[in-house]
């Protein structure tokens, strides 16, 4: 009977590890050219099947639009990007699916609203000079 508790002991340490391995650690997009970049790490790694890149135009009803293969089993930590062109989505997250099928999701990470172009300050709305060409009898 000791035996059987002293296994029990090490498959439940062993499981609370590895549901801690998921959590994500620095999600973040940013705008790289004319692109953005979803970048993310994970303190370490074990049974990782993919990671699924979520998209929505809006926070509730998002699907995938790109996978990432993990690097494999891992102590350390890891980080890996995905890049994203224009398209329709305002929202993405990150879902780390295990070989068991659960799920860990990233936050959202939303892409920010267009700026509008400045102009500097000492350059001033100027009017346009054009040079009209009469028709007609002189």
């Amino acid at each position: 009977m000791k035996s059987l508790s002293i296994i029990f002991l090490a498959i439940a340490a062993s499981f609370s590890q590895v549901k801690g391995q998921q959590a994500f650690k620095n999600a973040a997009i940013a705008r790289v050219n004319n692109h953005y970049r979803i970048t993310y790490s994970v303190p370490s790694e074990a049974n990782i099947y993919q990671y699924r890149i979520e998209a929505g135009n809006d926070t509730t009803d998002m699907e995938v639009t790109g996978v990432v293969k993990p690097a494999g089993n891992s102590v350390t930590e890891r980080s890996y990007s995905y890049d994203v062109y224009e398209g329709a989505y305002r929202y993405y997250r990150v879902a780390a699916i295990s070989m068991g099928s659960k799920l860990k999701y990233s936050d959202i990470l939303s892409i920010p609203a267009a700026e509008p172009k400045q102009t500097p300050e000492n350059e001033q709305a100027k009017p346009v000079e054009t040079n009209i060409l009469a028709s007609g009898n002189r």
